[in-house]
């Protein structure tokens, strides 16, 4: 077999492809190339004749790609698809670091796709290079004045949950729970499950604010419309004593109690209406305390208002058995309120506490944005297709 090599590079003929940054608003390649009226289609139609199953290959790493949430996990795995067989073409699509020239990993900003497709007239080979983008959720939240921190995206068995603004201490009572699921952007998160496996941040004095907020995103996995509390927030008063800041799903909605003298009554608690979440369904929750009542907000959206209870966070004081740690992926129950602390059935993630009152304005915006979005972008002048006939 006589092997000769021709070389093309993207803006000859990917003009039209590689000004969309975005996978997901790409147009396939194919649609664009083969049906391209520029002055370059006569050249486009030379390659046709020949590349069409590169192009086939092309495109379907691409789709395989932007179908795939986590994908940038899945690259490290090396393999864009497995070899695929139609007719009487061989297609199949790798990865590797753009940079290293090895697996990807955590670390990796670009990427280089090798495909190919072989049959018995010709074998094509394509690479093509990809960058990715990520949110910085931590500078967004540190521009909105954040005190803390936990993103809660620890690698399975880890036992040390990180904090990056303060380097606040938070570990997993249990390190089962670090890493078990993924969350819609395909970022890895904790699944709780009972009381053994939440986290617990050390005590610091700026969880104590007359006025507040924290805002997550939690992922409730209990039955539906359960009237058995699945506390996912909590900070207690003193020890063995009462909430001063706590957050469950009960009834298919959230309550929340807000109390700073260290005292339980119903008067403090507050609820969204039965309904308002849905069990296996991420959603953002936030809430704020203060001069302007105790609010809880939805997806961004305020869900129910006490306007009339003004209290605040916070603590007996280490002498008197307060300092207690603040809880995540568990809390206290609503009615036996002086009881230990009770897990979580889920995963919470990006844990956010504020010494400030958000306003719904701010609430929304924080609901709005997907901590671990990436954008895939396809770099410019990289595309490269080498024929051997």
């Amino acid at each position: 077999m006589k092997i000769t090599t021709q070389t093309h590079r993207g803006s000859v003929y990917l003009v039209t492809l590689i000004t969309v940054t975005a996978i997901a608003s790409m147009v396939l390649i194919g649609m664009r190339l083969r049906t391209a009226s520029n002055e370059q289609s006569a050249l486009i139609e030379q390659m046709a004749e020949t590349n069409n199953a590169i192009f086939d290959a092309t495109e379907l790493a691409l789709q395989t790609i932007q179908n795939d949430p986590a994908w940038v996990l899945t690259a490290q795995k090396g393999i864009v698809y497995e070899s695929i067989k139609l007719g009487d073409t061989t297609y199949a699509a790798t990865v590797t670091d753009a940079d290293t020239k090895a697996l990807p990993d955590d670390d990796s900003k670009n990427y280089r796709l090798d495909l190919q497709a072989q049959s018995k007239i010709t074998n094509a080979h394509a690479n093509l290079d990809l960058s990715i983008s990520k949110v910085d959720y931590l500078a967004y939240l540190k521009g909105m004045s954040a005190m803390f921190y936990w993103q809660l995206n620890e690698t399975a068995g880890s036992s040390r949950a990180s904090e990056p603004i303060q380097s606040q201490r938070g570990s997993y009572l249990s390190s089962s729970a670090a890493g078990l699921g993924t969350n819609d952007e395909g970022a890895p998160v904790p699944v709780f499950t009972n009381s053994n496996n939440i986290v617990g941040a050390d005590w610091d004095n700026d969880y104590s604010q007359n006025n507040g907020s924290i805002a997550m995103w939690i992922k409730y996995t209990g039955p539906e419309n359960s009237t058995t509390a699945s506390p996912f927030i909590g900070l207690n008063y003193k020890y063995n004593g009462h909430p001063t800041l706590n957050l469950a799903v009960y009834n298919s909605s959230i309550y929340s109690y807000i109390n700073n003298e260290g005292t339980w009554d119903s008067w403090y608690a507050l609820n969204t209406s039965n309904g308002s979440i849905k069990s296996n369904q991420w959603h953002h929750i936030a809430i704020t305390w203060g001069t302007s009542g105790h609010a809880i907000y939805i997806d961004g959206t305020l869900r129910a208002h006490h306007r009339a209870n003004k209290y605040g966070v916070e603590s007996a004081g280490i002498l008197f058995g307060g300092n207690q740690p603040l809880y995540i992926g568990g809390g206290y129950d609503l009615v036996y309120s002086d009881t230990p602390y009770v897990g979580f059935t889920g995963s919470v993630a990006h844990v956010a506490y504020f010494d400030d009152y958000l306003t719904a304005d701010q609430v929304a915006e924080l609901a709005a944005i997907k901590p671990d979005e990436i954008t895939i972008s396809l770099v410019d002048d990289s595309w490269t297709v080498i024929k051997g006939e």
